[in-house]
């Protein structure tokens, strides 16, 4: 991804791994269309394949107007672990960046998912970037 990038090639791009957050969170930032965890489904390759074919006028890279209501809607301390997921941060340096337990991350972690319709870490990923979370917007504790 960073060769293509380098020069200024940008296919669809979609990857497959091990589920690690801080690899899907580099591909995704790299320019990759999604990251799907193995093991996977034959559905979700045909769904990642079709969504990242799907017309892209201009490839515009500003904000999408429903990934940002929906990040809007989480609470403060949603979207900071949204930002620290996003950073590629485990939950125990999420913890220590906002001073709180590594259980109550996972307990927002989980909500945030719910309430972005997240299925998976690769998709919340997505959706904050899409709503213009990443580099420059983390939280403002950390």
């Amino acid at each position: 991804l960073t060769a293509l990038r380098d020069r200024s090639i940008h296919p669809p791009v979609i990857m497959t791994g091990q589920a690690s957050v801080p690899i899907a969170v580099a591909a995704m930032k790299l320019g990759a269309a999604d990251f799907v965890e193995k093991p996977y489904a034959l559905n979700q390759i045909l769904n990642a394949i079709r969504d990242a074919i799907a017309p892209n006028p201009g490839g515009n890279t500003a904000p999408e107007p429903e990934a940002a209501t929906l990040v809007a809607n989480l609470s403060p301390r949603e979207r900071d672990v949204l930002c620290g997921v996003i950073a590629g941060f485990s939950n125990k340096q999420i913890a220590r960046d906002l001073g709180i337990s590594p259980r109550t991350v996972e307990t927002h972690r989980a909500s945030m998912m719910g309430r972005i319709g997240a299925s998976s870490m690769s998709s919340a990923v997505r959706t904050g970037l899409a709503a213009g979370l990443g580099a420059g917007s983390s939280s403002a504790r950390t």
